[in-house]
């Protein structure tokens, strides 16, 4: 189990919603893959303008820089602003 992480800091609040829209038309309207558990979408308390998705997977985490999916949605997020990918894996307990 793996975790990754997209952040975006767009420019206004309009941005903000789109991107919105573009993340959730992107889980809605496509055949996903099989070994995605769930995402979330949260939106920053303090920065309105900036949200983050969360997305879970099942898998062995074989790419450090995150899914083919994710990697995509956030080439296509750089348009609105600032974009952070990054991939978190659940340390082993010793």
């Amino acid at each position: 189990m793996w975790k990754e992480l997209l952040r975006v800091r767009t420019r206004n609040l309009k941005d903000t919603d789109r991107a919105i829209r573009v993340i959730g038309s992107v889980f809605d309207g496509q055949k996903l893959p099989r070994d995605l558990v769930g995402y979330h979408i949260y939106r920053c308390a303090t920065h309105q303008n900036e949200i983050m998705l969360e997305v879970g997977w099942n898998s062995t985490v074989t790419n450090l820089g995150g899914s083919e999916l994710v990697s995509r949605l956030a080439f296509s997020m750089k348009e609105l602003g600032l974009v952070d990918i990054s991939a978190w894996y659940r340390k082993p307990d010793r």
